[in-house]
């Protein structure tokens, strides 16, 4: 009897069997290939969470600021420079309290009352005939006097005719937009006035009445 077909048969298991281990071998070659590169799925480092949370929160240092938001500060600028002078209008009466009068006179005196520079924030061109560097009002009318002739500025006329005065920002200030290029700005000023007395009397330091305002503000 022949045994060819059965001698074929045995070498058809033995390739299919071959073949079986080959397919196996292969998909887990992939399997593993697969698993290795795929990105990592565990939890971020502490670091890594810190680092991201701070990027997110952080202002981007290389974002352009806005036309708009320049002319935003210079406008907030402008008006801080042109309203804080002379004496610290702030103060708390109540810190002068039992304290020694050299002490407070100090504290009140302003000697200098020098323009503001907004040259770096507005093209307005101060008008030199007003403000502290104007003509002394004594002067209006005749120079002969002794007033006009010993002090011929406001600033100076001023330092001789009150002890101390002067305003700071307490609320503001805030700028609103009005238009493409116009915005008003508010807020609260408080000014302080430091008198020699009811009345102006120059050089005088007896019954000093400083007095506090506050002075709501709006410029468009």
């Amino acid at each position: 009897m022949s045994t060819t077909p059965h001698r074929s048969r045995t070498w058809l298991h033995i390739g299919l069997f071959i073949l079986a281990i080959v397919l196996l071998a292969v998909v887990v070659w992939f399997a593993i290939r697969g698993h290795t590169g795929a990105p990592s799925t565990a939890a971020p480092t502490a670091s890594a969470t810190a680092s991201a949370s701070a990027s997110a929160d952080a202002p981007d240092a290389t974002a352009p600021v806005s036309a708009r938001e320049v002319r935003e500060a210079n406008a907030v600028r402008f008006e801080q420079l042109w309203r804080t002078y002379g004496a610290d209008s702030t103060i708390d009466p109540k810190e002068f309290a039992h304290r020694p009068a050299k002490d407070v006179l100090n504290a009140l005196r302003v000697t200098d009352y020098t323009p503001p520079d907004w040259s770096a924030v507005s093209t307005i061109q101060r008008n030199s005939d007003y403000g502290p560097t104007g003509q002394n009002p004594a002067c209006q009318g005749t120079t002969n006097s002794f007033s006009c002739m010993a002090y011929p500025t406001v600033g100076e006329w001023w330092v001789q005719q009150a002890w101390g005065s002067g305003s700071r920002w307490i609320e503001g200030p805030t700028v609103e937009h009005t238009g493409e290029h116009t915005a008003t700005v508010t807020g609260v000023v408080r000014a302080i006035l430091v008198e020699p007395g009811d009345t102006f009397h120059s050089t005088d330091t007896y019954a000093l009445t400083p007095s506090w305002q506050d002075y709501p503000c709006r410029t468009s």
